[in-house]
Protein backbone atom coordinates (compact mmCIF):
# COMPACT_ATOMS: atom_id res chain seq x y z
CA UNK A 1 0.00 0.00 0.00
CA UNK A 2 1.37 3.86 -1.09
CA UNK A 3 1.76 6.43 1.26
CA UNK A 4 -0.85 8.55 -0.10
CA UNK A 5 -2.97 4.98 0.07
CA UNK A 6 -2.33 4.79 3.84
CA UNK A 7 -3.65 8.12 4.65
CA UNK A 8 -6.74 8.26 2.60
CA UNK A 9 -9.67 8.06 4.61
CA UNK A 10 -12.26 6.14 1.95
CA UNK A 11 -15.31 6.74 3.97
CA UNK A 12 -14.95 10.93 3.10
CA UNK A 13 -13.25 10.92 -0.03
CA UNK A 14 -14.43 9.24 -3.81
CA UNK A 15 -18.15 8.83 -4.48
CA UNK A 16 -18.20 9.16 -0.60
CA UNK A 17 -16.89 12.90 -0.52
CA UNK A 18 -19.41 15.17 1.23
CA UNK A 19 -19.39 18.49 -0.79
CA UNK A 20 -20.94 21.07 1.94
CA UNK A 21 -17.85 19.87 3.78
CA UNK A 22 -15.29 20.18 1.42
CA UNK A 23 -16.60 23.64 0.90
CA UNK A 24 -16.65 24.53 4.46
CA UNK A 25 -13.22 22.73 4.86
CA UNK A 26 -11.85 25.08 1.89
CA UNK A 27 -13.01 28.53 2.94
CA UNK A 28 -11.93 27.88 6.63
CA UNK A 29 -8.56 26.44 5.30
CA UNK A 30 -8.35 30.01 2.81
CA UNK A 31 -8.86 32.46 5.93
CA UNK A 32 -6.53 30.94 7.89
CA UNK A 33 -3.83 31.33 4.52
CA UNK A 34 -4.76 34.80 4.31
CA UNK A 35 -4.56 35.68 8.54
CA UNK A 36 -0.70 34.12 8.05
CA UNK A 37 -0.16 36.40 5.49
CA UNK A 38 -1.67 39.58 6.73
CA UNK A 39 0.62 38.72 9.37
CA UNK A 40 3.54 38.93 6.82
CA UNK A 41 4.60 35.46 6.02
CA UNK A 42 3.73 34.73 2.44
CA UNK A 43 5.84 31.57 2.12
CA UNK A 44 4.39 30.40 5.68
CA UNK A 45 0.91 31.39 4.46
CA UNK A 46 1.59 29.31 0.81
CA UNK A 47 2.42 26.16 2.67
CA UNK A 48 -0.61 26.02 5.22
CA UNK A 49 -2.27 26.00 1.96
CA UNK A 50 -0.76 23.34 -0.10
CA UNK A 51 -0.62 21.23 3.10
CA UNK A 52 -4.39 21.69 3.98
CA UNK A 53 -5.68 21.00 0.20
CA UNK A 54 -3.55 18.04 0.56
CA UNK A 55 -4.95 17.20 3.78
CA UNK A 56 -8.58 17.40 2.59
CA UNK A 57 -8.04 15.82 -0.46
CA UNK A 58 -6.93 13.07 1.23
CA UNK A 59 -8.89 12.76 4.87
CA UNK A 60 -11.91 14.57 2.72
CA UNK A 61 -11.65 17.50 5.47
CA UNK A 62 -9.22 19.49 7.92
CA UNK A 63 -11.28 20.43 10.84
CA UNK A 64 -12.12 17.88 13.35
CA UNK A 65 -16.13 17.13 13.66
CA UNK A 66 -16.68 18.21 10.03
CA UNK A 67 -19.57 15.82 9.25
CA UNK A 68 -21.43 16.88 12.28
CA UNK A 69 -21.54 20.64 11.92
CA UNK A 70 -20.48 21.33 7.81
CA UNK A 71 -24.17 19.93 6.19
CA UNK A 72 -26.16 21.70 8.79
CA UNK A 73 -24.57 24.91 8.44
CA UNK A 74 -24.46 25.36 4.58
CA UNK A 75 -28.17 23.93 4.75
CA UNK A 76 -28.70 27.15 6.50
CA UNK A 77 -27.26 29.61 4.17
CA UNK A 78 -29.10 30.90 1.31
CA UNK A 79 -27.28 28.17 -0.92
CA UNK A 80 -29.85 26.14 -2.74
CA UNK A 81 -29.48 22.54 -1.63
CA UNK A 82 -29.97 20.90 -5.16
CA UNK A 83 -26.41 22.58 -5.82
CA UNK A 84 -24.81 19.67 -4.33
CA UNK A 85 -27.56 16.76 -4.91
CA UNK A 86 -29.22 15.80 -7.55
CA UNK A 87 -33.20 15.17 -7.43
CA UNK A 88 -33.66 13.04 -10.36
CA UNK A 89 -32.46 10.40 -9.24
CA UNK A 90 -34.22 7.95 -6.27
CA UNK A 91 -30.40 8.12 -4.39
CA UNK A 92 -29.65 5.90 -2.02
CA UNK A 93 -27.81 5.71 1.42
CA UNK A 94 -25.55 3.32 0.26
CA UNK A 95 -22.63 3.94 -2.56
CA UNK A 96 -22.88 2.26 -5.50
CA UNK A 97 -19.09 0.87 -5.87
CA UNK A 98 -20.35 -2.50 -4.96
CA UNK A 99 -22.05 -4.81 -7.77
CA UNK A 100 -25.53 -5.10 -7.13
CA UNK A 101 -25.45 -9.03 -8.41
CA UNK A 102 -22.78 -9.99 -6.22
CA UNK A 103 -24.90 -8.37 -2.98
CA UNK A 104 -27.67 -10.59 -4.07
CA UNK A 105 -25.66 -13.72 -4.48
CA UNK A 106 -24.70 -12.66 -1.14
CA UNK A 107 -28.06 -12.61 0.29
CA UNK A 108 -28.73 -15.66 -0.93
CA UNK A 109 -26.05 -17.55 0.61
CA UNK A 110 -27.02 -16.08 3.39
CA UNK A 111 -30.37 -17.94 3.47
CA UNK A 112 -31.65 -14.75 2.97
CA UNK A 113 -32.91 -15.08 -0.77
CA UNK A 114 -34.09 -18.62 -2.50
CA UNK A 115 -35.46 -18.80 -6.08
CA UNK A 116 -37.76 -21.56 -7.88
CA UNK A 117 -38.18 -21.96 -11.96
CA UNK A 118 -39.97 -18.86 -12.10
CA UNK A 119 -38.84 -16.40 -9.60
CA UNK A 120 -36.32 -14.94 -6.55
CA UNK A 121 -38.15 -14.37 -3.42
CA UNK A 122 -37.07 -13.29 -0.17
CA UNK A 123 -36.64 -15.77 3.37
CA UNK A 124 -40.69 -14.96 4.97
CA UNK A 125 -39.17 -14.63 8.24
CA UNK A 126 -36.57 -12.04 7.02
CA UNK A 127 -39.03 -10.19 4.78
CA UNK A 128 -41.64 -9.96 8.05
CA UNK A 129 -38.90 -8.14 10.08
CA UNK A 130 -38.12 -5.85 7.18
CA UNK A 131 -41.63 -4.66 6.59
CA UNK A 132 -41.97 -4.74 10.47
CA UNK A 133 -38.50 -2.28 10.75
CA UNK A 134 -39.94 0.10 7.65
CA UNK A 135 -43.75 -0.22 8.96
CA UNK A 136 -41.66 1.56 12.38
CA UNK A 137 -39.73 4.42 10.44
CA UNK A 138 -42.74 5.27 8.38
CA UNK A 139 -44.22 5.96 11.35
CA UNK A 140 -41.06 8.72 12.65
CA UNK A 141 -40.80 12.37 11.64
CA UNK A 142 -38.14 13.29 9.03
CA UNK A 143 -35.86 14.57 11.71
CA UNK A 144 -35.48 10.96 13.59
CA UNK A 145 -35.57 9.49 10.97
CA UNK A 146 -32.45 11.47 9.78
CA UNK A 147 -30.52 10.89 13.23
CA UNK A 148 -31.16 6.92 13.39
CA UNK A 149 -29.59 7.23 9.30
CA UNK A 150 -26.56 9.35 10.84
CA UNK A 151 -26.07 6.86 13.60
CA UNK A 152 -25.44 3.66 11.07
CA UNK A 153 -21.62 2.54 10.46
CA UNK A 154 -20.16 4.25 7.28
CA UNK A 155 -22.66 6.84 7.13
CA UNK A 156 -20.74 9.69 8.16
CA UNK A 157 -24.14 12.34 8.37
CA UNK A 158 -28.07 12.90 7.33
CA UNK A 159 -29.71 15.79 7.69
CA UNK A 160 -33.47 16.64 6.66
CA UNK A 161 -34.52 18.82 3.69
CA UNK A 162 -37.87 20.27 1.85
CA UNK A 163 -37.45 20.68 -1.45
CA UNK A 164 -40.72 21.24 -3.36
CA UNK A 165 -43.14 19.56 -1.10
CA UNK A 166 -40.95 16.62 -0.95
CA UNK A 167 -39.16 14.96 1.57
CA UNK A 168 -35.58 14.52 0.88
CA UNK A 169 -32.21 13.02 3.25
CA UNK A 170 -29.16 14.69 2.37
CA UNK A 171 -26.21 11.78 3.24
CA UNK A 172 -22.85 12.46 3.29
CA UNK A 173 -20.96 11.71 0.33
CA UNK A 174 -23.81 10.84 -1.74
CA UNK A 175 -24.12 13.17 -4.88
CA UNK A 176 -28.14 12.48 -4.78
CA UNK A 177 -30.68 13.45 -2.11
CA UNK A 178 -32.18 10.35 -0.86
CA UNK A 179 -35.95 9.94 -1.07
CA UNK A 180 -37.88 9.31 1.76
CA UNK A 181 -39.59 6.06 1.07
CA UNK A 182 -35.73 4.76 0.05
CA UNK A 183 -34.46 5.46 3.61
CA UNK A 184 -37.45 4.01 5.29
CA UNK A 185 -36.58 0.82 3.11
CA UNK A 186 -32.56 0.92 3.49
CA UNK A 187 -32.60 1.65 6.78
CA UNK A 188 -35.11 -0.65 7.57
CA UNK A 189 -33.53 -3.53 5.33
CA UNK A 190 -29.92 -2.81 7.76
CA UNK A 191 -31.83 -3.13 10.79
CA UNK A 192 -33.52 -6.65 9.98
CA UNK A 193 -30.12 -7.67 8.49
CA UNK A 194 -28.21 -7.15 11.63
CA UNK A 195 -28.67 -10.97 12.88
CA UNK A 196 -27.41 -12.37 9.52
CA UNK A 197 -24.40 -10.36 8.48
CA UNK A 198 -22.08 -9.15 10.58
CA UNK A 199 -19.96 -6.67 8.74
CA UNK A 200 -21.78 -2.93 8.92
CA UNK A 201 -20.62 -2.04 5.91
CA UNK A 202 -21.87 -5.74 4.20
CA UNK A 203 -25.71 -4.35 5.55
CA UNK A 204 -25.40 -1.49 4.36
CA UNK A 205 -24.78 -2.14 0.42
CA UNK A 206 -27.14 -5.16 0.83
CA UNK A 207 -29.91 -2.42 1.48
CA UNK A 208 -29.66 -1.37 -1.88
CA UNK A 209 -30.85 -4.08 -4.40
CA UNK A 210 -33.34 -5.31 -1.88
CA UNK A 211 -35.34 -2.43 -2.66
CA UNK A 212 -36.12 -4.35 -6.13
CA UNK A 213 -38.07 -6.76 -4.20
CA UNK A 214 -40.90 -4.06 -2.66
CA UNK A 215 -43.75 -3.47 -4.56
CA UNK A 216 -45.90 -1.01 -2.45
CA UNK A 217 -44.26 2.24 -1.28
CA UNK A 218 -42.74 1.39 2.33
CA UNK A 219 -43.57 5.23 3.58
CA UNK A 220 -47.64 5.14 2.32
CA UNK A 221 -48.33 2.06 1.27
CA UNK A 222 -49.21 2.75 -2.28
CA UNK A 223 -48.93 0.21 -5.29
CA UNK A 224 -46.02 1.85 -7.13
CA UNK A 225 -46.83 2.84 -10.52
CA UNK A 226 -43.92 1.64 -13.53
CA UNK A 227 -42.71 4.63 -15.35
CA UNK A 228 -39.45 5.74 -17.46
CA UNK A 229 -36.51 8.12 -17.37
CA UNK A 230 -38.92 10.01 -20.20
CA UNK A 231 -40.55 13.04 -18.83
CA UNK A 232 -41.78 16.54 -20.66
CA UNK A 233 -39.54 18.95 -17.67
CA UNK A 234 -36.35 17.48 -19.20
CA UNK A 235 -35.66 14.52 -16.96
CA UNK A 236 -33.69 12.51 -19.38
CA UNK A 237 -31.79 14.04 -22.33
CA UNK A 238 -29.13 11.68 -23.56
CA UNK A 239 -30.60 10.63 -27.45
CA UNK A 240 -27.60 7.78 -27.02
CA UNK A 241 -28.94 5.50 -24.64
CA UNK A 242 -32.46 4.01 -24.22
CA UNK A 243 -34.44 5.65 -21.17
CA UNK A 244 -34.38 3.00 -18.35
CA UNK A 245 -37.60 2.31 -16.22
CA UNK A 246 -37.96 3.20 -13.24
CA UNK A 247 -40.83 1.76 -10.63
CA UNK A 248 -42.23 5.74 -9.05
CA UNK A 249 -45.03 6.47 -6.08
CA UNK A 250 -47.94 8.42 -7.31
CA UNK A 251 -48.50 9.32 -3.92
CA UNK A 252 -45.03 10.91 -2.80
CA UNK A 253 -44.32 11.54 -6.29
CA UNK A 254 -41.23 10.27 -6.01
CA UNK A 255 -39.33 7.87 -8.01
CA UNK A 256 -38.41 4.51 -5.68
CA UNK A 257 -36.12 2.94 -8.31
CA UNK A 258 -34.25 2.62 -11.52
CA UNK A 259 -35.36 -1.37 -12.67
CA UNK A 260 -32.36 -3.40 -14.01
CA UNK A 261 -32.18 -3.45 -17.55
CA UNK A 262 -33.58 -6.86 -19.03
CA UNK A 263 -31.08 -9.36 -20.28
Amino acid sequence: MSVLGALRNPSHTGSRRCVPCTLVNVAILWLAVNVVVVLGRPLAGAAVLVVGLVVIWLRGYLVPYTPQFAPRLVAASPIPTTWFHDTNEPGSIADRSRDGDRLLGELRRAGLLDADEERVYLDPDFERRWHAEMDRLASQSLDDLADQLASVPSVPSARPVEQDGQKWLAVGGQTALVARHVAIAELGAVTALEPHVDDPADRLAMARPLREFLTDCPACGTAFDRSSEVSCCGGYTNPREKPRETLVCPECEQRFLRLPDPE
